[in-house]
Parts: structure tokens; C-alpha cells; sequence
């Protein structure tokens, strides 16, 4: 089981990501967007994230839930990583695999339906490219934060390894965070939106993309 134990649906729009990170920056972007309401979850064990390798197995055990019909539409979000077309293909894999799912679409933010349940998926930082949810909260931080030749001076004096790049990213964003919010400079990026200081605008338009593909695929 990869779910938090007793958890229920509470909506019919249903979003599943690899890290309740994810989580965290999709409902703020969607709170800011005015998209419909979800759930978020995560592929868990005892409280720890296990990643889109348990996409396949959480997505069987929502099935449950709309086979009772609480649950109708679901967005898959993944993080490219290093090869963004191996990461597409193991979330495409994971939802045709799943029972009773309607076939994943080629690309993502795109969403196919088989009358009982809508399934579509996104990318993280955006289709194609390389990188984590970290690189897509990079560039919209970069306008709220330091300036980024002060950012790229202290990476490139502290001689932080560019790659590989989501760790990159990451350092780099985390720079940032401590920068700016500094009653918490270890905060965690699922803390982050509740912070006056956040450098990270939810309402950027860097996001937009992916509120309207949950408005889409909610509606």
C-alpha cells in the first residue's frame, strides 16, 4: 500500500506526484490560478516518498476509488531528471500497466479518458527538458531573489559540481531560499509558500502552463 493509512478522497480531481513537494507547489500555483480543487498524494512507505518507480502501484490503488466512483480525473507529475524521455516513458508505463486505465497519451499535458476515469500527465521543469521540480522553481526565484550574477558568482567560487544538473539546480535554489527567507533558512520547499519572504511567486507566469492543464483536465 502507498497510501497514508485510512486515507479518502475527498474530491474527484486527484493529483499524484513523486515528492509531497510536489504537492506543495502545485496547490500553490493552483490557488493562485483559481483552479478547481484536488488531492494530492504521493507513493509513500511509513512517510517516505518513494518516487515515480511506485507510480504504477499507487495509480492500482486509486483504482479502488473510482471503481466506487470517488475519484474521475487524475494528473500524474513527474520530474524529467537526467533524460527526459526515459522519464516520460516510465510515467507513460506506469499508467498502462495500472489496472483498468485508459492508454497514457504520447506527449504530456495531454489527457485521455475511457468513460470512467480522465488520466493526463506533466513534466517537471517543462516536456523536453531536463531537470526537477527545483529547476522550474530556479527560474521564477531568479526574479524575487538576488540578482543572478551575485547568484552565479557564489556557485562558481564555492565550486559546487555542475553536474548532474537537478543537484545543480537544487544547490542554487537553495542558496536562494536561505538568502531570502532567513528566520528559516533550512526551510523545506513544501514550507516555502506560506512565507511572506518566499522569493517564488506562485502566480509567476513561468507556471501558468501547468494551471491550465489542471484547469483542462478538471473541468
Amino acid at each position: 500500500m502507498t497510501f497514508k493509512d485510512g486515507w479518502i478522497p475527498t474530491s474527484q480531481n486527484q493529483v499524484i506526484g513523486e515528492s509531497y513537494a510536489d504537492g506543495a507547489f502545485v496547490k500553490a500555483v493552483s490557488a493562485a490560478h483559481g483552479v478547481p480543487g484536488f488531492d494530492f498524494t504521493a507513493p509513500e512507505k511509513d512517510g517516505v516518498p518513494l518516487g515515480k518507480d511506485s507510480f504504477k502501484q499507487h495509480l492500482n490503488g486509486m483504482q479502488n476509488f473510482v471503481r466506487r466512483g470517488m475519484v474521475s480525473r487524475i494528473v500524474v507529475v513527474g520530474d524529467n531528471d537526467t533524460d527526459h524521455s526515459d522519464a516520460v516513458a516510465a510515467v507513460r508505463r506506469a499508467i498502462r500497466e495500472a489496472k483498468d486505465y485508459p492508454s497514457p497519451s504520447s506527449g504530456p499535458c495531454e489527457s485521455v479518458s475511457n468513460g470512467k476515469v480522465t488520466v493526463g500527465y506533466l513534466m517537471l521543469p517543462e516536456a523536453g527538458h531536463g531537470g526537477c521540480l527545483e529547476t522550474l522553481l530556479l527560474r521564477a526565484a531568479m526574479t524575487g531573489a538576488p540578482t543572478a550574477q551575485c547568484l552565479m558568482d557564489w556557485a562558481t567560487c564555492s565550486g559546487f559540481p555542475t553536474t548532474p544538473r537537478n543537484n545543480y539546480d537544487k544547490f542554487k535554489l537553495r542558496s536562494i531560499l536561505a538568502a531570502t527567507i532567513r528566520d528559516d533558512p533550512n526551510i523545506t520547499l513544501r514550507r516555502i509558500w506560506s512565507k511572506p519572504s518566499n522569493p517564488i511567486n506562485p502566480g509567476d507566469a513561468a507556471f501558468t502552463w501547468i494551471a491550465e492543464f489542471l484547469r483542462k483536465v478538471f473541468a
